[in-house]
């Protein structure tokens, strides 16, 4: 664009460049416009004496007209003057920014703004988001919570390139390819220099010969290591082996054929598409939703404060490595760590802590038997094991009778059966104090404790049955010898 002050050049209706006398440089500007592809948009003339235009001497040469309006006339630029050029106003449309489909970008949790979030978590209105939704609801919300804050205060990195080296490379190859790199660049310098030509050809020779070698005892230990490891074997053979192959073109029904990406794209989607059942409408889902009336009814004894606790929530929260790889709702075990004490406090309860914790950690509960049966039913069976204790006492007790009775019958040292039956006596006393002891300790069972009274009740009765079965071992033991003895 400018003052090109070519007046001999006449330029027709589609901007190309028409001669209106043979000047060299005339002729060669005019042969430079039709090698380039250019358009001349100014179509008046553009050059005023005494008021008059007289010739064309401005001119703007596009590559695509499209990205221009037409050029208009304006007034002269010098208006103190009878010989002057007019100004030109025109729009130039700039292309515009393609805006990028997907961000492969990755939150850096560890280069994170945690007190800003924090802040944000103590300030944001949880009872008005949260409301009378269903526990899903909720943790969908705080999802979209989570996801807003780190967007806020969550820096983000490129992901780190793969490794493209093949597995068999080494330090070995590495120092012989950057040796092979340098002569090659000396030798392009020095052209002249056979020294460094018949260096750089022995060091090519040299690489192939290593590569060779390496390649050959990689792939040898690979066999030789495939009964024990075949994934490397398949991995480095699926590697080696895989070709890369695109759809050119598609057939359409009608004979015609579909060449580009988007259309190719179409058309499988509508293939696909159709081998499927159509997916239920939202209208239907909605219907479905507000006819469903059936709900489960919770046991009124049972609460998830007795199996999850806030202290067992922070506890897990706390010992959490920040190395533990997110769940699929992509939040940060990093995070969550460092952020977890501030929603506890902030939701002012444990149900928050108890229902994340729930639906996106590891679901880390007691044994179903536990989480489905109420405090009563649990109390009821571990009376059941304490009769069924008793029983084994009694029937330990016959058994020492029987023992007792037949004591002279046995051919041992009369003092040294006498000492072991005392033994067994004692034990039988012992255990029937503390069988004793365990029925008073469950009827004063209080309801605020019973969790920790719970797991003391169930150790003692593992204990317990414990020492009846080899009290009664021992008691086999001395029925036996008895009989050895008579027999």
């Amino acid at each position: 664009m400018g003052d090109f002050n070519l007046p001999d050049i006449e330029w027709n209706e589609f901007g190309a460049p028409v001669l209106a006398s043979d000047s060299s440089t005339s002729a060669y500007i005019s042969s430079a416009i039709g090698y380039s592809s250019l358009e001349q948009l100014v179509t008046s003339k553009t050059f005023a004496n005494s008021g008059n235009l007289s010739s064309l001497l401005d001119l703007v040469l596009v590559s695509d007209p499209n990205r221009m309006s037409e050029v208009e006339l304006g007034p002269p630029l010098d208006t103190s003057v009878t010989r002057s050029h007019v100004s030109l106003r025109f729009r130039l449309f700039a292309r515009v920014e393609r805006t990028q489909a997907f961000d492969s970008r990755r939150y850096n949790w560890r280069n994170g703004d945690y007190e800003s979030m924090n802040k944000f978590f103590k300030e944001f209105d949880w009872s008005a988001a949260f409301g009378t939704k269903s526990t899903q609801d909720r943790y969908t919300t705080f999802l979209g919570a989570f996801g807003l804050a780190s967007e806020r205060f969550v820096k983000k990195r490129w992901p780190r390139p793969l490794n493209v080296k093949p597995p068999w490379w080494n330090s070995r190859i590495a120092a012989l390819v950057r040796r092979k790199r340098r002569l090659f660049i000396c030798k392009s310098i020095e052209k002249s220099n056979e020294q460094l030509v018949n260096k750089h050809k022995t060091i090519c020779k040299l690489v192939r010969v290593v590569v060779k070698k390496i390649v050959v005892e990689y792939e040898l230990k690979l066999v030789q290591d495939a009964k024990k490891n075949p994934k490397l074997l398949y991995s480095y053979m699926n590697r080696r082996y895989a070709t890369r192959e695109t759809i050119a073109a598609l057939k359409n029904q009608d004979g015609t054929f579909v060449t580009d990406r988007a259309g190719i794209c179409i058309k499988l989607n509508q293939f696909f598409f159709s081998v499927f059942d159509p997916p239920t409408t939202r209208e239907a889902v909605l219907r479905a939703k507000e006819s469903f009336s059936v709900r489960a009814i919770p046991d009124s004894a049972f609460f998830v404060e007795d199996i999850v606790t806030p202290g067992k929530v922070m506890a897990k929260l706390k010992n959490l490595s920040s190395d533990k790889s997110a769940g699929i709702d992509q939040v940060a075990t990093h995070a969550l760590k460092i952020s977890g004490q501030t929603l506890s406090v902030t939701y002012g309860s444990s149900e928050w802590l108890q229902r994340m914790y729930d639906l996106n950690m590891d679901r880390e509960r007691k044994t179903e038997e536990e989480s489905s049966k109420s405090w009563e039913q649990i109390k009821s069976m571990h009376h059941m094991k304490a009769k069924s204790l008793v029983f084994n006492l009694n029937k330990l007790t016959k058994i020492y009778k029987e023992t007792l009775e037949s004591a002279f019958s046995i051919a041992i040292s009369k003092d040294e059966f006498v000492d072991r039956v005392k033994n067994v006596e004692d034990l039988k006393s012992g255990l029937n104090l503390k069988i004793k002891d365990l029925k008073s300790e469950e009827q004063i069972i209080s309801s605020e404790d019973k969790d920790e009274e719970l797991e003391y009740l169930k150790s003692k009765l593992y204990s317990l049955s414990t020492e009846l079965e080899g009290k009664e071992h021992e008691i086999n033991i001395l029925t036996k010898e008895k009989q050895i003895s008579i027999n």
